[in-house]
Protein backbone atom coordinates (compact mmCIF):
# COMPACT_ATOMS: atom_id res chain seq x y z
CA UNK A 1 0.00 0.00 0.00
CA UNK A 2 1.26 3.35 -0.86
CA UNK A 3 2.45 5.58 1.95
CA UNK A 4 0.36 8.33 2.58
CA UNK A 5 1.28 11.91 3.68
CA UNK A 6 -0.15 14.19 6.59
CA UNK A 7 0.41 17.64 7.36
CA UNK A 8 -0.11 19.15 10.79
CA UNK A 9 -0.22 22.90 11.74
CA UNK A 10 -0.75 23.50 15.26
CA UNK A 11 -0.89 27.35 16.32
CA UNK A 12 -1.85 29.09 19.41
CA UNK A 13 -2.45 32.61 19.64
CA UNK A 14 -2.84 35.00 22.94
CA UNK A 15 -3.59 38.77 22.86
CA UNK A 16 -4.35 40.94 25.34
CA UNK A 17 -4.77 44.75 25.61
CA UNK A 18 -4.88 47.61 28.85
CA UNK A 19 -6.52 50.55 27.76
CA UNK A 20 -6.27 53.71 29.75
CA UNK A 21 -8.04 56.80 28.50
CA UNK A 22 -8.34 60.60 30.73
CA UNK A 23 -8.34 64.48 30.41
CA UNK A 24 -7.17 67.03 32.39
CA UNK A 25 -11.19 68.28 32.55
CA UNK A 26 -9.94 71.28 29.87
CA UNK A 27 -8.14 70.77 26.78
CA UNK A 28 -5.85 68.03 26.65
CA UNK A 29 -7.30 63.73 26.67
CA UNK A 30 -4.89 60.95 26.38
CA UNK A 31 -4.91 57.55 25.97
CA UNK A 32 -2.43 54.52 26.85
CA UNK A 33 -2.65 51.36 25.24
CA UNK A 34 -0.50 48.29 26.34
CA UNK A 35 -0.53 45.30 23.97
CA UNK A 36 0.67 41.87 24.59
CA UNK A 37 0.64 39.08 22.10
CA UNK A 38 1.81 35.87 21.89
CA UNK A 39 2.08 33.11 19.12
CA UNK A 40 3.25 29.79 18.96
CA UNK A 41 3.09 27.75 15.65
CA UNK A 42 4.28 23.66 14.74
CA UNK A 43 4.28 22.40 11.74
CA UNK A 44 4.61 18.55 11.40
CA UNK A 45 4.35 16.05 8.38
CA UNK A 46 4.47 12.46 8.76
CA UNK A 47 4.23 9.32 6.46
CA UNK A 48 1.89 6.67 7.77
CA UNK A 49 2.61 3.16 6.20
CA UNK A 50 -0.66 1.51 6.83
CA UNK A 51 1.20 -1.83 5.59
CA UNK A 52 2.83 -1.98 8.70
CA UNK A 53 2.01 -4.14 11.87
CA UNK A 54 0.00 -1.58 13.96
CA UNK A 55 1.83 -3.15 17.29
CA UNK A 56 5.19 -1.41 15.87
CA UNK A 57 3.49 1.90 14.66
CA UNK A 58 2.93 3.00 11.47
CA UNK A 59 3.83 6.84 10.97
CA UNK A 60 7.35 8.53 10.13
CA UNK A 61 8.21 11.75 11.42
CA UNK A 62 9.52 13.59 8.34
CA UNK A 63 9.31 17.56 8.79
CA UNK A 64 9.07 19.56 12.09
CA UNK A 65 9.52 23.15 12.04
CA UNK A 66 8.39 25.38 15.19
CA UNK A 67 7.92 29.03 16.10
CA UNK A 68 7.44 31.20 19.40
CA UNK A 69 6.70 35.11 18.96
CA UNK A 70 6.01 37.38 21.47
CA UNK A 71 5.19 40.94 20.71
CA UNK A 72 5.11 44.14 23.50
CA UNK A 73 3.38 47.13 22.39
CA UNK A 74 3.26 50.44 24.72
CA UNK A 75 1.48 53.09 22.99
CA UNK A 76 1.02 56.53 24.58
CA UNK A 77 -1.13 59.74 23.04
CA UNK A 78 -2.70 63.01 23.42
CA UNK A 79 -4.67 66.02 21.86
CA UNK A 80 -4.34 69.20 23.05
CA UNK A 81 -6.67 72.11 21.94
CA UNK A 82 -3.74 75.27 21.96
CA UNK A 83 -6.65 77.30 20.24
CA UNK A 84 -9.70 77.34 18.02
CA UNK A 85 -7.43 76.99 15.15
CA UNK A 86 -5.00 74.37 16.56
CA UNK A 87 -5.08 70.68 17.58
CA UNK A 88 -1.84 69.42 18.77
CA UNK A 89 -1.43 65.08 18.85
CA UNK A 90 1.53 64.08 19.95
CA UNK A 91 2.70 60.84 21.63
CA UNK A 92 5.32 58.07 21.39
CA UNK A 93 5.30 54.15 21.61
CA UNK A 94 7.68 51.55 22.21
CA UNK A 95 7.65 47.91 20.85
CA UNK A 96 9.89 44.69 21.81
CA UNK A 97 9.10 41.74 19.32
CA UNK A 98 11.45 38.49 20.50
CA UNK A 99 11.23 35.28 18.18
CA UNK A 100 12.65 32.29 19.05
CA UNK A 101 12.45 28.54 16.58
CA UNK A 102 13.91 26.46 13.99
CA UNK A 103 12.25 29.09 11.64
CA UNK A 104 14.62 31.70 12.18
CA UNK A 105 18.01 29.70 11.98
CA UNK A 106 19.16 32.67 10.04
CA UNK A 107 19.17 34.92 12.98
CA UNK A 108 22.79 35.77 14.18
CA UNK A 109 22.29 33.73 17.48
CA UNK A 110 22.12 30.00 17.54
CA UNK A 111 22.08 27.15 18.99
CA UNK A 112 21.17 23.81 18.72
CA UNK A 113 19.10 20.99 20.26
CA UNK A 114 17.89 17.48 19.74
CA UNK A 115 14.11 16.39 19.73
CA UNK A 116 12.31 13.89 21.05
CA UNK A 117 10.42 12.04 18.14
CA UNK A 118 7.58 10.76 20.36
CA UNK A 119 6.52 14.28 21.71
CA UNK A 120 5.08 15.23 17.91
CA UNK A 121 3.40 11.54 17.29
CA UNK A 122 2.91 8.17 19.22
CA UNK A 123 2.34 6.03 16.59
CA UNK A 124 6.14 6.04 15.11
CA UNK A 125 7.03 2.79 13.74
CA UNK A 126 9.79 0.73 15.75
CA UNK A 127 11.18 -2.11 14.22
CA UNK A 128 9.69 -5.23 15.98
CA UNK A 129 7.56 -2.72 18.55
CA UNK A 130 11.42 -1.58 19.79
CA UNK A 131 14.31 0.95 19.30
CA UNK A 132 14.26 4.11 18.48
CA UNK A 133 11.03 5.47 16.42
CA UNK A 134 11.19 6.07 12.88
CA UNK A 135 12.23 9.66 12.09
CA UNK A 136 14.29 11.77 8.99
CA UNK A 137 14.85 14.40 11.25
CA UNK A 138 18.30 16.24 9.81
CA UNK A 139 19.76 19.38 11.17
CA UNK A 140 21.21 19.54 7.23
CA UNK A 141 24.40 21.80 7.62
CA UNK A 142 23.83 25.25 5.09
CA UNK A 143 26.70 26.93 3.93
CA UNK A 144 26.55 30.28 1.74
CA UNK A 145 27.37 30.11 -1.48
CA UNK A 146 29.61 33.21 -3.30
CA UNK A 147 26.21 35.26 -3.65
CA UNK A 148 25.36 34.48 -0.34
CA UNK A 149 22.82 31.86 -1.08
CA UNK A 150 22.89 29.02 1.53
CA UNK A 151 23.14 25.73 0.20
CA UNK A 152 23.13 22.00 1.71
CA UNK A 153 26.55 21.04 2.86
CA UNK A 154 26.78 17.15 2.01
CA UNK A 155 30.16 17.05 1.89
CA UNK A 156 30.89 18.31 5.27
CA UNK A 157 28.39 15.82 6.78
CA UNK A 158 29.96 12.87 5.01
CA UNK A 159 33.56 13.79 5.84
CA UNK A 160 33.84 16.71 8.51
CA UNK A 161 37.33 18.73 6.95
CA UNK A 162 37.76 21.91 5.69
CA UNK A 163 40.78 23.65 4.07
CA UNK A 164 42.48 26.92 4.93
CA UNK A 165 39.69 29.30 3.28
CA UNK A 166 37.13 27.28 5.92
CA UNK A 167 35.50 25.60 2.47
CA UNK A 168 34.50 21.88 2.94
CA UNK A 169 37.06 19.19 1.38
CA UNK A 170 36.33 15.58 0.28
CA UNK A 171 39.16 12.85 0.05
CA UNK A 172 40.86 11.97 -3.19
CA UNK A 173 39.06 9.04 -3.51
CA UNK A 174 35.20 9.41 -2.62
CA UNK A 175 32.70 7.75 -1.42
CA UNK A 176 31.08 7.92 -4.76
CA UNK A 177 34.08 6.57 -6.35
CA UNK A 178 34.09 3.61 -3.34
CA UNK A 179 30.49 2.84 -4.66
CA UNK A 180 31.67 2.52 -8.16
CA UNK A 181 35.11 1.02 -8.21
CA UNK A 182 34.80 -0.96 -4.77
CA UNK A 183 37.04 -0.44 -1.74
CA UNK A 184 39.87 -0.97 -3.49
CA UNK A 185 39.75 0.10 -6.71
CA UNK A 186 38.81 -2.75 -8.41
CA UNK A 187 35.24 -2.84 -10.32
CA UNK A 188 34.60 -2.25 -13.81
CA UNK A 189 37.86 -1.47 -14.78
CA UNK A 190 38.74 1.68 -13.07
CA UNK A 191 40.77 4.14 -15.20
CA UNK A 192 44.20 4.90 -13.90
CA UNK A 193 44.33 8.31 -12.38
CA UNK A 194 41.42 6.64 -9.99
CA UNK A 195 43.45 3.74 -8.86
CA UNK A 196 45.96 6.79 -8.36
CA UNK A 197 43.64 8.56 -5.82
CA UNK A 198 42.78 5.41 -4.21
CA UNK A 199 46.48 4.37 -3.49
CA UNK A 200 46.79 8.00 -2.20
CA UNK A 201 43.87 8.08 0.14
CA UNK A 202 44.90 4.63 1.50
CA UNK A 203 48.50 5.96 2.54
CA UNK A 204 47.12 9.11 4.26
CA UNK A 205 44.61 6.56 6.33
CA UNK A 206 47.36 4.62 7.47
CA UNK A 207 49.07 7.47 8.38
CA UNK A 208 46.57 9.25 10.06
CA UNK A 209 45.37 5.83 11.94
CA UNK A 210 48.80 3.99 13.47
CA UNK A 211 46.75 1.77 15.66
CA UNK A 212 44.12 0.64 13.08
CA UNK A 213 45.63 -2.81 12.81
CA UNK A 214 45.62 -4.15 9.04
CA UNK A 215 47.54 -3.44 5.57
CA UNK A 216 47.60 -0.31 3.66
CA UNK A 217 45.16 -2.52 1.66
CA UNK A 218 42.47 -2.66 4.29
CA UNK A 219 42.16 0.99 5.29
CA UNK A 220 39.42 2.37 2.41
CA UNK A 221 37.52 -0.39 3.11
CA UNK A 222 37.86 0.28 7.18
CA UNK A 223 36.64 3.91 6.50
CA UNK A 224 33.89 3.52 4.28
CA UNK A 225 32.41 -0.36 4.82
CA UNK A 226 29.77 -0.66 6.75
CA UNK A 227 31.36 -3.63 8.78
CA UNK A 228 34.35 -1.20 9.40
CA UNK A 229 32.75 2.00 9.25
CA UNK A 230 34.41 4.40 11.97
CA UNK A 231 37.31 2.38 12.73
CA UNK A 232 39.60 4.31 10.21
CA UNK A 233 39.36 8.09 10.22
CA UNK A 234 40.08 11.03 8.10
CA UNK A 235 41.52 14.10 9.40
CA UNK A 236 39.92 12.90 12.90
CA UNK A 237 36.78 11.97 12.21
CA UNK A 238 35.19 8.85 11.12
CA UNK A 239 33.13 8.66 7.54
CA UNK A 240 29.37 10.23 8.04
CA UNK A 241 29.93 11.24 11.92
CA UNK A 242 28.66 14.85 11.43
CA UNK A 243 25.67 13.30 9.28
CA UNK A 244 24.85 10.87 12.12
CA UNK A 245 25.57 13.87 14.86
CA UNK A 246 22.71 15.84 12.94
CA UNK A 247 20.01 13.33 14.04
CA UNK A 248 16.90 14.17 15.08
CA UNK A 249 18.61 17.52 15.45
CA UNK A 250 17.56 21.61 14.96
CA UNK A 251 19.15 24.60 14.80
CA UNK A 252 17.25 27.27 16.65
CA UNK A 253 17.53 30.87 16.17
CA UNK A 254 16.37 33.86 18.60
CA UNK A 255 15.97 37.54 17.92
CA UNK A 256 14.77 40.26 19.39
CA UNK A 257 13.70 43.61 17.75
CA UNK A 258 13.34 46.74 19.90
CA UNK A 259 11.69 50.16 18.35
CA UNK A 260 10.91 53.31 19.76
CA UNK A 261 8.75 55.94 18.38
CA UNK A 262 7.44 59.90 18.97
CA UNK A 263 5.20 61.73 16.71
CA UNK A 264 3.60 65.42 16.50
CA UNK A 265 0.98 66.39 14.74
CA UNK A 266 -1.02 70.03 14.16
CA UNK A 267 -4.64 69.97 12.67
CA UNK A 268 -4.67 73.75 11.45
CA UNK A 269 -7.51 75.26 10.71
CA UNK A 270 -6.22 77.56 8.14
CA UNK A 271 -9.89 79.35 6.71
CA UNK A 272 -13.10 78.48 7.15
CA UNK A 273 -13.04 75.73 4.48
CA UNK A 274 -9.30 74.34 4.78
CA UNK A 275 -7.17 72.25 6.87
CA UNK A 276 -3.46 71.54 6.73
CA UNK A 277 -1.97 68.99 8.91
CA UNK A 278 1.86 68.46 9.20
CA UNK A 279 3.18 65.59 10.79
CA UNK A 280 6.77 64.88 12.53
CA UNK A 281 7.99 61.52 13.12
CA UNK A 282 10.99 59.94 14.58
CA UNK A 283 11.32 56.53 14.67
CA UNK A 284 14.77 54.34 16.14
CA UNK A 285 14.97 50.96 16.25
CA UNK A 286 18.30 48.96 17.94
CA UNK A 287 18.97 47.13 14.60
CA UNK A 288 19.03 50.89 11.85
CA UNK A 289 19.22 53.72 14.01
CA UNK A 290 17.13 56.68 14.19
CA UNK A 291 15.16 58.05 11.15
CA UNK A 292 12.75 60.93 10.80
CA UNK A 293 10.31 61.45 8.32
CA UNK A 294 8.34 64.95 7.92
CA UNK A 295 4.85 64.40 6.30
CA UNK A 296 1.96 67.86 5.13
CA UNK A 297 -1.49 67.09 4.51
CA UNK A 298 -4.63 69.22 3.09
CA UNK A 299 -7.70 68.89 2.90
CA UNK A 300 -9.84 71.72 1.32
CA UNK A 301 -13.66 71.89 1.09
CA UNK A 302 -14.57 72.48 -2.56
CA UNK A 303 -16.97 75.38 -3.08
CA UNK A 304 -17.58 75.66 0.76
CA UNK A 305 -19.52 72.31 0.99
CA UNK A 306 -18.46 69.80 3.40
CA UNK A 307 -19.76 66.76 0.50
CA UNK A 308 -16.82 67.94 -1.55
CA UNK A 309 -13.24 68.32 -0.75
CA UNK A 310 -10.09 68.26 -2.15
CA UNK A 311 -6.82 66.16 -0.31
CA UNK A 312 -2.94 66.75 -1.05
CA UNK A 313 -0.47 65.02 0.84
CA UNK A 314 3.61 65.14 0.37
CA UNK A 315 6.13 63.72 2.79
CA UNK A 316 8.43 61.28 3.47
CA UNK A 317 8.01 57.55 4.75
CA UNK A 318 10.37 54.91 6.15
CA UNK A 319 9.96 50.81 6.23
CA UNK A 320 11.82 48.49 8.07
CA UNK A 321 12.16 45.45 7.26
CA UNK A 322 10.41 42.24 9.60
CA UNK A 323 11.75 39.44 11.50
CA UNK A 324 10.72 37.36 8.90
CA UNK A 325 12.40 39.18 5.76
CA UNK A 326 15.72 39.08 7.90
CA UNK A 327 16.10 36.27 9.80
CA UNK A 328 13.47 33.25 8.67
CA UNK A 329 15.19 30.17 6.92
CA UNK A 330 12.66 27.31 6.17
CA UNK A 331 11.37 24.64 3.91
CA UNK A 332 7.73 26.35 3.25
CA UNK A 333 6.74 23.28 1.11
CA UNK A 334 9.09 20.21 -0.44
CA UNK A 335 8.76 19.37 -4.07
CA UNK A 336 6.53 16.22 -5.54
CA UNK A 337 6.01 14.62 -8.01
CA UNK A 338 3.49 15.27 -10.62
CA UNK A 339 3.65 13.33 -13.39
CA UNK A 340 5.78 10.88 -14.93
CA UNK A 341 9.14 12.46 -15.25
CA UNK A 342 7.53 15.59 -13.82
CA UNK A 343 8.07 17.21 -10.33
CA UNK A 344 6.69 20.59 -8.90
CA UNK A 345 9.96 21.72 -6.98
CA UNK A 346 9.22 23.08 -3.49
CA UNK A 347 9.74 26.58 -1.86
CA UNK A 348 12.67 27.49 0.70
CA UNK A 349 12.53 31.05 1.95
CA UNK A 350 15.71 32.18 3.84
CA UNK A 351 15.69 36.14 5.47
CA UNK A 352 18.82 38.65 4.33
CA UNK A 353 19.64 40.06 7.44
CA UNK A 354 21.90 42.51 5.47
CA UNK A 355 18.65 44.37 4.20
CA UNK A 356 18.14 47.94 4.78
CA UNK A 357 14.98 49.86 5.53
CA UNK A 358 12.92 51.41 2.35
CA UNK A 359 13.04 54.97 2.30
CA UNK A 360 10.74 57.00 0.06
CA UNK A 361 9.04 60.72 -1.02
CA UNK A 362 5.38 60.18 -1.73
CA UNK A 363 3.28 62.75 -3.25
CA UNK A 364 -0.68 62.20 -3.81
CA UNK A 365 -4.34 64.58 -4.78
CA UNK A 366 -7.15 63.41 -4.86
CA UNK A 367 -10.92 64.59 -4.55
CA UNK A 368 -14.00 62.58 -2.75
CA UNK A 369 -17.62 63.49 -1.52
CA UNK A 370 -20.67 62.37 -1.07
CA UNK A 371 -24.28 62.27 -2.55
CA UNK A 372 -27.26 61.34 -0.73
CA UNK A 373 -26.28 57.56 -0.01
CA UNK A 374 -23.30 56.90 -2.54
CA UNK A 375 -19.85 58.53 -1.66
CA UNK A 376 -16.92 58.57 -4.34
CA UNK A 377 -13.37 59.05 -4.13
CA UNK A 378 -10.81 59.68 -7.04
CA UNK A 379 -6.62 59.52 -6.04
CA UNK A 380 -3.55 60.05 -7.90
CA UNK A 381 -0.32 59.51 -6.51
CA UNK A 382 3.81 59.03 -7.13
CA UNK A 383 6.41 57.33 -4.49
CA UNK A 384 9.82 57.27 -5.04
CA UNK A 385 11.54 54.78 -2.84
CA UNK A 386 15.02 54.29 -1.90
CA UNK A 387 16.01 50.77 -1.26
CA UNK A 388 12.62 49.35 -2.16
CA UNK A 389 12.12 45.75 -0.53
CA UNK A 390 11.06 42.96 -2.41
CA UNK A 391 11.02 38.91 -2.66
CA UNK A 392 12.93 37.13 -5.62
CA UNK A 393 14.03 33.67 -6.56
CA UNK A 394 17.63 33.66 -6.10
CA UNK A 395 17.94 31.11 -9.13
CA UNK A 396 19.67 28.71 -6.95
CA UNK A 397 18.10 25.06 -5.44
CA UNK A 398 17.84 23.57 -2.20
CA UNK A 399 18.84 20.37 -2.69
CA UNK A 400 18.82 17.88 0.30
CA UNK A 401 19.69 14.65 -2.03
CA UNK A 402 22.56 15.82 -3.65
CA UNK A 403 24.01 12.52 -4.31
CA UNK A 404 20.65 11.16 -6.62
CA UNK A 405 20.94 11.02 -10.07
CA UNK A 406 19.34 13.89 -11.79
CA UNK A 407 17.21 11.93 -13.71
CA UNK A 408 15.25 10.59 -10.09
CA UNK A 409 15.33 13.63 -9.05
CA UNK A 410 11.54 14.58 -10.27
CA UNK A 411 10.43 11.99 -7.54
CA UNK A 412 12.55 14.30 -4.96
CA UNK A 413 12.81 17.62 -6.51
CA UNK A 414 14.79 20.65 -4.66
CA UNK A 415 13.02 23.49 -3.28
CA UNK A 416 13.75 26.83 -5.13
CA UNK A 417 15.51 29.25 -2.84
CA UNK A 418 13.39 32.51 -2.62
CA UNK A 419 14.83 35.21 -0.33
CA UNK A 420 14.22 39.36 -0.29
CA UNK A 421 16.88 42.05 -0.99
CA UNK A 422 16.65 46.22 -2.01
CA UNK A 423 16.32 47.28 -5.25
CA UNK A 424 18.18 50.68 -5.07
CA UNK A 425 15.85 53.17 -6.97
CA UNK A 426 11.86 52.15 -7.68
CA UNK A 427 9.18 54.47 -8.55
CA UNK A 428 5.08 53.62 -8.15
CA UNK A 429 2.81 55.68 -9.99
CA UNK A 430 -0.78 54.99 -10.09
CA UNK A 431 -4.68 56.10 -10.35
CA UNK A 432 -7.11 54.35 -7.73
CA UNK A 433 -11.30 54.93 -7.60
CA UNK A 434 -13.56 53.93 -5.70
CA UNK A 435 -17.34 54.36 -5.55
CA UNK A 436 -19.67 53.03 -2.24
CA UNK A 437 -23.46 53.30 -2.36
CA UNK A 438 -25.77 52.41 0.61
CA UNK A 439 -28.97 50.52 -1.27
CA UNK A 440 -31.31 50.16 2.37
CA UNK A 441 -30.83 50.29 5.70
CA UNK A 442 -29.11 46.58 5.24
CA UNK A 443 -27.59 46.18 1.90
CA UNK A 444 -24.63 48.31 0.91
CA UNK A 445 -21.61 47.92 -1.73
CA UNK A 446 -18.63 48.80 -2.85
CA UNK A 447 -16.72 48.96 -6.34
CA UNK A 448 -13.06 50.17 -6.72
CA UNK A 449 -10.23 50.10 -9.11
CA UNK A 450 -6.45 50.52 -9.05
CA UNK A 451 -4.13 51.03 -12.27
CA UNK A 452 -0.42 50.58 -11.26
CA UNK A 453 2.96 51.72 -12.95
CA UNK A 454 5.76 50.20 -10.31
CA UNK A 455 8.69 50.47 -12.06
CA UNK A 456 12.45 49.41 -10.98
CA UNK A 457 14.77 51.45 -12.31
CA UNK A 458 18.33 50.56 -10.68
CA UNK A 459 18.48 46.78 -10.63
CA UNK A 460 19.49 44.75 -14.22
CA UNK A 461 18.81 41.56 -12.64
CA UNK A 462 15.49 42.34 -11.73
CA UNK A 463 12.22 42.68 -13.94
CA UNK A 464 11.46 46.25 -15.06
CA UNK A 465 8.15 45.80 -13.56
CA UNK A 466 8.17 45.34 -9.80
CA UNK A 467 6.77 41.64 -8.49
CA UNK A 468 3.32 41.27 -7.15
CA UNK A 469 2.46 44.51 -8.13
CA UNK A 470 -0.41 44.41 -10.96
CA UNK A 471 -0.60 47.16 -13.37
CA UNK A 472 -4.62 46.65 -12.86
CA UNK A 473 -6.29 45.96 -9.83
CA UNK A 474 -10.69 45.40 -9.55
CA UNK A 475 -12.29 45.15 -6.61
CA UNK A 476 -15.82 45.06 -5.33
CA UNK A 477 -17.72 43.85 -1.87
CA UNK A 478 -21.09 43.65 -0.67
CA UNK A 479 -22.34 43.77 2.42
CA UNK A 480 -25.29 43.24 4.86
CA UNK A 481 -25.88 44.76 8.33
CA UNK A 482 -28.67 44.10 10.59
CA UNK A 483 -28.44 46.60 13.80
CA UNK A 484 -31.25 44.79 15.45
CA UNK A 485 -30.30 41.78 15.98
CA UNK A 486 -26.26 42.64 15.49
CA UNK A 487 -25.45 40.10 12.54
CA UNK A 488 -23.31 41.37 9.87
CA UNK A 489 -22.20 39.85 7.05
CA UNK A 490 -19.43 40.74 4.46
CA UNK A 491 -18.35 39.10 0.94
CA UNK A 492 -15.18 40.94 -1.29
CA UNK A 493 -13.03 39.85 -3.56
CA UNK A 494 -10.05 41.38 -5.76
CA UNK A 495 -8.60 40.70 -9.48
CA UNK A 496 -5.69 41.44 -10.28
CA UNK A 497 -4.69 41.85 -13.93
CA UNK A 498 -0.77 41.76 -15.69
CA UNK A 499 1.14 40.98 -12.55
CA UNK A 500 4.66 39.64 -12.14
CA UNK A 501 3.96 36.78 -10.01
CA UNK A 502 7.02 36.74 -8.04
CA UNK A 503 6.11 32.54 -7.35
CA UNK A 504 5.78 31.38 -10.54
CA UNK A 505 8.97 31.34 -13.11
CA UNK A 506 8.06 31.62 -17.03
CA UNK A 507 8.48 28.53 -19.41
CA UNK A 508 7.87 26.19 -16.52
CA UNK A 509 10.71 27.53 -14.29
CA UNK A 510 9.00 25.99 -11.22
CA UNK A 511 9.58 22.35 -12.38
CA UNK A 512 11.99 19.16 -12.70
CA UNK A 513 11.79 17.77 -16.15
CA UNK A 514 13.98 14.37 -16.82
CA UNK A 515 13.49 12.27 -20.02
CA UNK A 516 15.88 9.32 -21.49
CA UNK A 517 18.40 10.89 -24.12
CA UNK A 518 19.45 8.75 -27.28
CA UNK A 519 22.92 9.71 -26.44
CA UNK A 520 23.54 10.90 -22.70
CA UNK A 521 20.85 8.43 -21.10
CA UNK A 522 18.78 9.60 -18.34
CA UNK A 523 18.93 14.11 -17.54
CA UNK A 524 17.10 16.00 -15.94
CA UNK A 525 17.17 19.58 -14.72
CA UNK A 526 15.09 22.73 -13.58
CA UNK A 527 14.44 24.79 -16.71
CA UNK A 528 15.27 28.44 -15.14
CA UNK A 529 19.22 30.35 -15.37
CA UNK A 530 20.53 29.08 -12.67
CA UNK A 531 21.98 31.96 -10.36
CA UNK A 532 20.92 34.36 -13.19
CA UNK A 533 18.44 36.81 -14.18
CA UNK A 534 15.10 34.89 -14.06
CA UNK A 535 11.61 35.72 -16.11
CA UNK A 536 8.64 36.19 -14.06
CA UNK A 537 5.35 34.87 -15.86
CA UNK A 538 2.81 37.85 -16.38
CA UNK A 539 -0.65 36.38 -15.02
CA UNK A 540 -4.41 37.51 -13.58
CA UNK A 541 -4.72 36.61 -9.65
CA UNK A 542 -8.30 36.56 -7.97
CA UNK A 543 -9.20 35.74 -4.92
CA UNK A 544 -12.03 36.57 -2.44
CA UNK A 545 -13.28 36.80 1.16
CA UNK A 546 -16.56 35.78 3.34
CA UNK A 547 -17.11 37.00 6.86
CA UNK A 548 -19.82 36.74 8.66
CA UNK A 549 -20.57 37.62 12.38
CA UNK A 550 -22.42 38.88 15.08
CA UNK A 551 -21.08 41.96 16.74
Amino acid sequence: MEPQQHFKRDVDRNTYRLSYTGNNGGSTDWKVDVDYAKMTEDDITLTSNYGESKYEGKNTLNYLDDLMHKQWNIKTSANTQVNDKHLLTYGFGYSQETGEGSRLKNARDTHTRYIDPWDYDKNLHTVAGVGAPASTIHDYRLDKNTNGIPQYDQMYEYYGARNNEGQSIAPAYTYEDYIKYGPYATKLGPPAEAKVRWQQFANQLKEQNPNVAGSVRMMVYKYYGDLWKGVAKWNGKSFQQEYKERANRQTIGQATIKKQNFFIQDTWQVGKNTILTPIFRLDHSDLFGSNATFNVGLTHNIGGKIDRRFKANVGTGYTEPGMGELYYSWEMYGGMPIAEGIGKMGYYWVGNPDLKPEKSVNFDIGIEGENGNTSARLNIFHNRIKDYMTTYFTGYLMDFNPSMSDYWKWMFSPDMIYSFKNIGKAEITGVEMEVNHQFDEHWSGKLGYTYLHAINKSDADMPRQLLDKPQHKVDIGINYENKKSGWRASLWGDYYINMLDSNTIANNGNYWISHMDPIQGGIGGPQFAEGGKQTYKKRPLDYGIFLFRKI
